[in-house]
């Protein structure tokens, strides 16, 4: 994704019963303080006002369009008192889901420790 001379990339895992399990969007380019590039699911920021549930007659295109204007709102957004709370508090992780830790641990933006 590019908006004017920056690129943000994004994963997005499609999991076996998509469209019927939502899909996973995180995002892997740091472009906020507190970063959202830590493994976290942001599919609900990009979900449209009135929904705010994945449906399986949902086109992912759509929610894909949204990100550019999710990335100029929390960047526009941080410098307004208090909102690194606000950002840390969107998106949500999920438990017990499996991915290779290599793919975060690889990226220098996302701020992952091996412990």
């Amino acid at each position: 994704m590019t908006t004017g001379i920056e690129t943000f990339n994004f994963d997005i895992l499609l999991r076996d019963k998509f469209p019927f399990q939502p899909p996973i969007i995180m995002a892997k380019t740091r472009f906020s303080d507190p970063s959202l590039a830590d493994g976290r699911d942001l599919l609900t920021c990009l979900l449209p006002d009135e929904q705010r549930e994945w449906r399986p007659s949902m086109n992912l295109f759509d929610i894909i369009q949204q990100i550019p204007d999710f990335i100029s709102h929390i960047i526009g957004k941080e410098e307004q008192p208090g909102a690194k709370n606000e950002i840390r508090a969107l998106g949500r992780f999920h438990l017990n889901l499996n991915y290779d830790m290599l793919i975060w641990l690889n990226n220098a933006d996302c701020r992952v420790f091996p412990c």
